[in-house]
């Protein structure tokens, strides 16, 4: 998967591109849910001319779709590298100051209790 790695690490480089390959997924799964509800009689009927060839054509070309928009959705929102998962502030944006600096710690506890 040297082809994956790669791609990954111009992502991790370069934050345009990372938001390119992103995009190319989400228009892909649009274009996708769009071509299947448009044309969906003329798909219903040539899958019913051969249902074994044209079915099996039509499952190969679907999960070949989904895997794609997955790898790109994936590969377009990946924040920091394997040696980088474990640093403190890894991600591009640095630390947030909405929250205050104990967020965290309140999370999962429930207010009215006092332990």
């Amino acid at each position: 998967m040297k082809i994956c790695s790669h791609v990954r690490g111009l992502c991790l480089r370069s934050p345009v591109t990372s938001h390119v390959i992103s995009a190319t997924g989400v228009a892909l799964m649009i274009g996708s849910i769009w071509v299947a509800t448009q044309y969906q009689g003329a798909i219903h009927a040539w899958v019913a001319q051969n249902f074994l060839l044209h079915g099996f054509i039509f499952g190969v070309a679907l999960v070949a779709d989904i895997v794609l928009t997955s790898a790109f959705i994936c590969l377009g929102f990946s924040d920091c590298s394997k040696d980088q998962s474990t640093v403190h502030q890894s991600y591009h944006g640095g630390r947030s100051r909405v929250f205050p600096e104990n967020w965290s710690g309140a999370l999962g506890k429930n207010p009215r209790r006092t332990s």
